[in-house]
């Protein structure tokens, strides 16, 4: 072993997974790990998800408190926030006092883009914690009217959840259609009629000028003019990594805030990083990539904790992979969405398509996406992870298509 503590600041998924990580490798030192939040490590899908759907959501913790103390054996602390780094002494400086590390792993996740708002901010909130996730649902027991700014996973999830819980909703989206950034026109015009078809005034190609909130209400003023009024204004408009206490440390930061790895995402000497704080460039396609999901989170955190006690790191390579719920519907993706080379293997009942395939133009399969295709996703994603043909992954669907018709 290199030394005898590693040090892991952030109590997230990637963090805990790092724990679990440097302890498989066989590292039998000292583990620290500290967390921002007084709660216990938790997952966060479920926060813009199911917890939103009940008067009354239910923490999901990642692991039990004494699997840190009694399988672990890591001396986890919370309510603690990293202050500064000090990469050549080995020093970590947080809240609490200063801690001397061995190795360290930085997995202190991403923080939301913030709108300004005149006025009280209590009706307008953001969905990252899960302090934010109770505010939310404890406000949509009464909403009338929700406005949520952004229309990415988190937006068009919260949209839904609103709806479900019987307020209005109204979609603001800077682009031409929720998630098309992320998929291109196609996937996106599926995603703004599956909003439009149940209830939620989808607002295109428009942004938030103004923003004012007062007593118990908020009005938004949009760029083409429009005022809106609400019980609840929720942002969704992206995040940032949450990286700004590192600005003095000599580590070299991404253009987005990013700490910029080696792909066995190693920073500096002794210091790892993953999550949604770390970018590597991934050996899947060379690029410098930022992934913020949670199973880059899970592996990318475990590989960054073998690494950081390792002798000899090993590179890491991800596949992008994530999930959202709307509208009791499950959207799954893995890969890259290629907008010039896509294909719909599959339409649902109104039409839209519910088994979407991207290729990179060249016969290879480089992502695909899928509603409520659990079986078939699952086969083809298989062929995505391994560089499969286009060719292969059609034969695949039909083949299963033809045996579910037969049934």
């Amino acid at each position: 072993m290199l030394h005898d503590h590693l040090v892991i600041v952030g109590a997230s998924l990637a963090g805990v997974h790092a724990a679990e990580g440097a302890r498989r490798e066989g590292f039998t030192g000292r583990i620290t790990m500290i967390g921002a939040e007084v709660h216990p490590p938790y997952d966060r899908p479920p926060l813009s998800k199911e917890h939103l759907h009940g008067d009354e959501p239910k923490i999901v913790l990642l692991r039990e408190l004494k699997h840190f103390s009694d399988s672990l054996d890591v001396d986890l602390r919370l309510g603690v926030e990293a202050i500064a780094l000090d990469v050549s002494n080995r020093i970590l400086t947080t809240t609490a006092g200063d801690i001397s590390y061995g190795s360290l792993v930085i997995a202190t996740g991403s923080a939301p883009i913030q709108l300004q708002t005149e006025g009280p901010t209590d009706r307008v909130v953001t969905v990252r914690t899960w302090d934010d996730a109770q505010r939310i649902a404890a406000a949509l027991r009464d909403a009338r009217h929700v406005v949520v700014i952004g229309g990415g996973l988190i937006g068009s999830e919260v949209a839904a959840a609103a709806r479900r819980r019987g307020a209005e909703a109204t979609l603001i989206v800077r682009e031409t259609a929720p998630l098309a950034r992320a998929f291109g026109q196609t996937i996106g015009e599926k995603m703004t009629r599956l909003h439009e078809r149940h209830g939620v005034s989808v607002r295109l190609t428009t942004t938030v000028k103004a923003l004012r909130a007062s007593g118990d209400s908020a009005l938004v003023d949009l760029a083409d003019g429009s005022k809106l009024s609400a019980d609840l204004v929720v942002l969704g408009i992206g995040s940032r990594p949450a990286t700004a206490w590192l600005r003095d440390s000599g580590l070299r930061m991404g253009t987005d805030g990013s700490i910029v790895c080696d792909v066995t995402m190693q920073a500096a000497s002794g210091v790892f990083a993953a999550g949604d704080v770390a970018s590597w460039p991934n050996p899947s396609h060379g690029l410098l990539t930022r992934e913020e999901n949670w199973t880059n989170a899970m592996n990318q955190g475990e590989r960054a904790g073998r690494n950081a006690v390792a002798e000899e790191p090993v590179p890491y390579v991800a596949v992008p992979y994530f999930w959202m719920d709307l509208y009791d519907h499950r959207f799954q993706f893995c890969g890259v969405a290629d907008e010039l080379h896509v294909e719909i293997l599959s339409r649902d009942e109104e039409g839209d398509p519910d088994l979407v395939f991207f290729g990179d133009g060249a016969g290879q399969l480089v992502g695909v996406m899928g509603r409520d295709q659990g079986r078939l996703f699952s086969r083809v994603r298989r062929l995505v992870n391994q560089d499969g043909s286009y060719a292969a992954a059609t034969a695949i669907v039909e083949t299963l298509l033809s045996s579910a018709a037969k049934v």
